[in-house]
């Protein structure tokens, strides 16, 4: 079976999928492709990269330490969105997707799709179908 179902609030979904491409894509340089159907998956990656890494914003009033970690927390958020820049994650943004959308989509190199809603893509035996035609594993997050 090519298609893994995970059942997550769509918040959930992007952290753990933003945590996976951290390392498959940064690190490992593993193609990945996300079809995200909310808002544009750059958009989406940053800011759940940006809330992972900076948990600890600083006070108005901040000590020297609270600082120093609030601009160290900062370099390190930028260095890591820099090095998904330039790795193998790739984006398509569809508000809904057919079958036939599925069909023609440019999947580039990937060999694992991450889709962020199961009610926005065709049943999941034209996901299995799909998959198995192109050769690649996919991942969809449906509402718990």
């Amino acid at each position: 079976m090519n298609i893994t179902i995970l059942l997550q609030s769509y918040t959930s979904f992007l952290k753990d999928f933003a945590s996976f491409c951290e390392t498959a894509c940064g690190k490992y340089h593993i193609p990945v492709l996300l079809i995200s159907t909310r808002r544009p998956a750059s958009e989406v990656v940053a800011s759940i990269l940006k809330s992972v890494i900076l948990t600890d914003p600083a006070p108005t009033g901040q000590s020297l330490i609270s600082a120093i970690k609030n601009d160290t927390d900062r370099k390190t958020a930028e260095k890591k969105l820099k090095a998904l820049a330039g790795s193998s994650l790739y984006f398509t943004d569809k508000y809904s997707i057919t079958a036939e959308e599925l069909d023609a989509l440019d999947i580039k190199d990937a060999r694992l799709v991450f889709i962020d809603d199961f009610s926005k893509v065709p049943s999941p035996t034209v996901l299995e179908e799909w998959a198995c035609r192109k050769g690649i594993s996919v991942i969809v997050r449906k509402d718990a």
